[in-house]
């Protein structure tokens, strides 16, 4: 019976612990549905802010800076799309060429810059010569601490000898398996294979892009160009004078291209025709010369 006021009093301080686990889960909750709702809020304002400016851009549209806007836009797909689609031929040929002319294993070796089997002495030493560098990095290092405070030959013989020895024997294994020849007979079939594949491709087409069909690369200027403000425009509403130019990449020479299929490919060039189009729709009256730059192509 004289624990019955014990068993009570834990009792309370349970009922307790129960009612304070419950308020925390019913604030919890309520914390969770708040930022539920501030996220739906944010949602639905965002919602709200891009139908506004989708209307405000269409709005804009039907005025005369946003007919002409139009109209630029309609070229510029035009061109844009010529532009990938050329980009994306040339691209894919450059791919093809160099799966039918480098082989997977080549290309696993210039990965992993090993073009010859390791004799089994070379692959030993490179596994351990670090290891043997430093070992006789701290012989070294501990001769010298000896020798300055002077306590080379104070008690110390016999571990004298045994680092002597031990230094003896990581340089003798450091000359007996070195492997100057395996280096150059590596690095000449490196060099013998790296030569090959840029006597096909002009560039070593494993560590270098494929070479530009346009002219200093003018179609990578052109594209950023017209996407930037293709981009914006539901924003910024550009005026004429903001509107760039609608002109047709130079291509290169098809003299200087490796690949027959590239210099079949320069040889149709389809920006001379589609820059006469462009420039014969009269573009520039809207905003935004429109012009070609393969006339002597």
């Amino acid at each position: 019976m004289a624990q019955e006021p014990y068993v009570d009093q834990l009792k309370r301080l349970n009922r307790k612990s129960d009612l304070a686990n419950a308020l925390n889960a019913a604030q919890l909750l309520q914390h969770q549905r708040i930022i539920s709702q501030n996220k739906e809020l944010l949602d639905l304002q965002h919602q709200q802010l891009a139908e506004e400016r989708q209307y405000r851009f269409k709005m804009w549209l039907q005025s005369p800076a946003g007919e002409g806007y139009a109209i630029w836009y309609a070229k510029a797909a035009d061109l844009l799309a010529a532009i990938r689609a050329f980009d994306e031929a040339w691209q894919g040929a450059w791919a093809s060429e160099i799966s039918a002319a480098i082989s997977p294993h080549e290309r696993q070796q210039v990965s992993a810059n090993r073009y010859l089997p390791r004799p089994l002495p070379v692959a030993v030493k490179r596994a351990f010569n670090p290891i043997l560098v430093a070992i006789l990095t701290a012989i070294l290092l501990w001769l010298v601490a000896m020798q300055m405070v002077g306590r080379v030959f104070d008690g110390s013989y016999w571990a004298l000898l045994i680092l002597l020895a031990a230094s003896t024997g990581a340089l003798t294994w450091t000359l007996l398996f070195d492997d100057t020849s395996f280096v150059r007979a590596e690095e000449a079939m490196a060099n013998s294979l790296r030569t090959r594949r840029i006597d096909l491709f002009g560039v070593d087409p494993l560590t270098s892009p494929a070479p530009s069909w346009s002219v200093n690369c003018e179609h990578l200027a052109i594209l950023h160009s017209i996407e930037s403000v293709i981009g914006n425009a539901p924003v910024q509403f550009p005026g004429s004078a903001e509107l760039p130019a609608i002109v047709a990449p130079r291509c290169v020479d098809p003299a200087t291209a490796r690949l027959s299929f590239h210099r079949n490919l320069l040889a149709v060039n389809p920006f001379v025709a589609l820059g006469s189009a462009l420039r014969d729709d009269d573009g520039a009256a809207n905003g935004g010369c429109v012009s070609s730059s393969n006339e002597d192509l």
